[in-house]
């Protein structure tokens, strides 16, 4: 199972004590899950929120500072737009056909990054429709990268 976690110092939903929260995704069953965990020691409420797809950017910009933005890598033989533009619009029907478009452009030119969870996904998607792909850890420094 592919995951990953960090965490994040926010207000308790339920007294407003800052208080660390443990956030998370992974793959369940070919669908990004994102999970917020918190422990108030202040008031003692314990509470999980869980979702499904698209990550909040709180969590998604907790991961990137833990751990850098992935990408995905094609071989040099890559899929066709139409094929990596089917594959990012898979189970993402909000996403139009001018940003699978523009995405699938940078995935090509190798600009299309995401946290781990994302990337991952989208590989397996390409992947299940023929297409060699491979996630890769962005170095922190020089990396150009259009986030997805």
């Amino acid at each position: 199972m592919i995951s990953q976690g960090a965490e994040l110092v926010l207000p308790c939903p339920v007294c407003g004590t800052a208080v660390p929260q443990d956030v998370a995704e992974r793959l369940v069953q070919n669908r990004l899950q994102w999970t917020v965990s918190v422990e108030c020691p202040a008031c003692g409420s314990a509470t999980e929120e869980v979702g499904w797809d698209e990550s909040p950017e709180v969590i998604r910009e907790a991961l990137r500072d833990a751990h850098g933005w992935s990408r995905i890598r094609l071989p040099s033989s890559a899929a066709s737009p139409a094929v990596i533009m089917k594959a990012i619009r898979q189970g993402q029907q909000q996403v139009t056909l001018a940003d699978a478009r523009e995405c699938a452009r940078k995935l090509l030119a190798g600009e299309f990054c995401g946290t781990r969870g994302e990337m991952e996904l989208l590989a397996e998607r390409l992947r299940d429709m023929g297409v060699a792909a491979d996630v890769s850890r962005l170095p922190a420094a020089g990396a150009r990268c259009s986030a997805g």
